[in-house]
């Protein structure tokens, strides 16, 4: 089964979980959710919540981690798959507010916090496409990004450094679909099977010496 989708619909898990959280009543929504970057050409029509996915990593645990082997209805190896690719993801959590009501902005992310304290595994119901596919739940947590982090994040970007929190989810797996094949190691029975020509020759030669 492909998981070649599984960075965008973990994203858009993301966006489901935190969408319902800051807006029960979906009929009224007092802050809309959107997947987008900070330098988009416009900026979201406020109240906003951005989610900004800016740094995909490795993850050093368990990149080392043996791929199990393929088998065959009977149970037997019959190959096995190149490593997966096991990933972090970081994500930003951006606030747009009006100018004249800026604590609009800082209430939808505290509340944006909040559901994921409350649940920072993010609960089934809300998980899109390949997420299901996942070896465990999906899980964000808070990163305590320092302030010279944040700069460098935010260095190309015009307004310069704005509000925001930073969360992780780790352990985001990419399996390769090739699978190189393991042909089953015959018995092979190695024996010494002797010349009788060659034996014979040789006693003949010794006594002849004898003689």
């Amino acid at each position: 089964m492909s998981d070649q989708g599984i960075i965008g619909d973990l994203t858009l898990t993301i966006q489901d979980f935190l969408q319902k959280r800051l807006n029960p009543d979906p009929t009224d929504p007092d802050c809309s959710v959107i997947i987008s970057t900070p330098y988009a050409p416009t900026e979201p029509t406020p109240p906003a919540l951005v989610i900004f996915l800016y740094q995909i990593t490795e993850n050093p645990f368990y990149k080392n981690n043996p791929p199990p082997p393929v088998r065959d209805v009977n149970g037997a190896v019959v190959g096995e798959r190149k490593p997966a690719l096991y990933l972090n993801l970081n994500y930003l959590l951006i606030p747009y507010a009006k100018p004249d009501s800026v604590a609009d902005g800082h209430r939808h992310l505290g509340a944006a916090m909040k559901a994921i304290h409350q649940d920072p595994v993010i609960p089934q119901a809300h998980w899109q496409g390949e997420v299901v596919n996942l070896p465990s739940a999906p899980q964000m947590v808070l990163q305590n990004l320092s302030l010279d982090d944040l700069n460098k994040i935010w260095a190309s970007y015009s307004d310069g450094l704005r509000l925001c929190v930073g969360y992780e989810v780790e352990i985001v797996v990419m399996q390769p679909e090739t699978v190189e094949s393991r042909v089953p190691v015959r018995q092979v029975d190695v024996g010494i099977v002797p010349d009788l020509d060659e034996a014979n020759r040789i006693r003949a030669e010794l006594e002849g010496r004898g003689s």
